[in-house]
């Protein structure tokens, strides 16, 4: 494709006022010296301050209200998900850390086997699991009723 190609694709955008710095100094640049292109760049521009001077339609009642709204609801489902991968990471750590301290506490204080260490390992996991469920439910209940 050549320049001119290029710069007859640009040429609408030009006058609409989308393109960036570099292109339209390349518009500019290359109008200067075709008189196609710029003959086509004029009834672009035409067009565009046609367009620009129609009345713009109503826009709905509650739209910015509902457009908040629907905002609002991502930003806070997308806290949520953030949270509950921070609270499970978290968690993760926390049990690996305590399985392996408890192993060694439990291998210094019994001379029992790996039975007695399943058995007193769920103790932990039982408790931390509702606990952490329990607070993202009052995190979510809390972000609702703001």
């Amino acid at each position: 494709m050549t320049g001119h190609q290029e710069i007859r694709k640009l040429l609408a955008q030009s006058a609409a006022g989308l393109l960036e710095a570099e292109e339209e100094r390349r518009v500019r640049e290359h109008l200067r010296d075709c008189a196609e292109c710029a003959a086509r760049a004029e009834e672009f521009a035409g067009l565009a301050s046609g367009l620009g001077a129609l009345p713009a339609p109503p826009l709905p009642l509650g739209l910015v209200t509902r457009t908040e709204a629907l905002v609002a609801a991502e930003l806070a489902a997308e806290a949520d998900r953030r949270q509950g991968a921070m609270l499970a990471a978290v968690a993760s750590m926390l049990a690996w850390l305590m399985a392996v301290a408890g192993w060694y506490l439990y291998r210094a204080l019994t001379s029992g086997g790996i039975w007695g260490w399943v058995a007193l390992s769920t103790i932990p996991v039982s408790v931390a699991i509702p606990a952490a469920a329990a607070i993202v439910r009052r995190n979510r209940l809390e972000r609702r009723m703001l």
